[in-house]
């Protein structure tokens, strides 16, 4: 009888790391869907601009792939949807462009063009006191081009995210709310960070927008591609 379980046992596992194996190599992936929502996050003022939003490639097919589960998760794509409306909120107007500056002249003019890309992501699954829950972090990198291909400023943002074990959610569903909490967080990162960096306070001078006390902005020239 020993030997009998010992077979069923082996037979078991190689069954298991079969499966495993044939996962890794035949590309079977879930996608999973994420969903960061810049709900409840807005500057105190738009800045009177008219900015050009350009997203790379790279940026909107970022994915994050999990051979061991067999899932992958488009972070590009959802981050493109999330900045989208945290840019709206920031500016007062935003125009898709298809490639980086230096651009052709437009009327009304633009202003400047950002441009956002993913550095790092990364995810995580453990356990703390016999709770399980996920963890995310995701760093971005911000940068703001002059419409004739000068780089005016650039400068990264990290935001995280955790999400205690939810037996309705399950470990996908958990890692992946823990995605969203990450990208949430580094978007409300950059409305707060947005006016303190120093060569984009310098640049909003220099165009004739005053960073007021509070946070506001304050036109003190004209509005720039309004």
């Amino acid at each position: 009888m020993n030997c009998v379980s010992t077979f069923r046992r082996c037979r078991t596992v190689a069954i298991c790391r079969l499966f495993t194996f044939y996962v890794l190599v035949s590309g079977c992936a879930t996608t999973v869907s994420l969903s960061p929502t810049a709900e409840g996050l807005a500057p105190s003022a738009r800045l009177p601009l008219r900015i050009g939003l350009y997203y790379g490639v790279e940026f909107q097919a970022y994915e994050h792939e999990d051979r061991y589960q067999g899932l992958v998760m488009p972070v590009g794509r959802a981050s493109v949807t999330l900045f989208r409306e945290i840019f709206g909120a920031l500016f007062e107007r935003t125009v898709p462009v298809s490639s980086r500056p230096p651009l052709p002249a437009q009327e009304p003019p633009i202003a400047a063009v950002i441009e956002p890309a993913i550095e790092v992501f990364d995810l995580g699954w453990g356990a703390v006191e016999s709770s399980d829950f996920s963890w995310a972090e995701i760093g971005y990198r911000f940068t703001l081009w002059s419409p004739q291909g000068k780089v005016i400023a650039s400068w990264t943002v990290t935001g995280t995210g955790s999400m205690g074990g939810d037996s309705s959610l399950g470990r996908r569903g958990s890692e992946a709310r823990a995605a969203d909490l990450a990208m949430r967080n580094a978007a409300a990162q950059f409305l707060d960070t947005f006016r303190g960096v120093p060569e984009v306070r310098q640049w909003l001078r220099d165009i004739g927008v005053e960073v007021a006390p509070g946070g506001g902005f304050r036109l003190f020239l004209r509005s720039v591609g309004a």
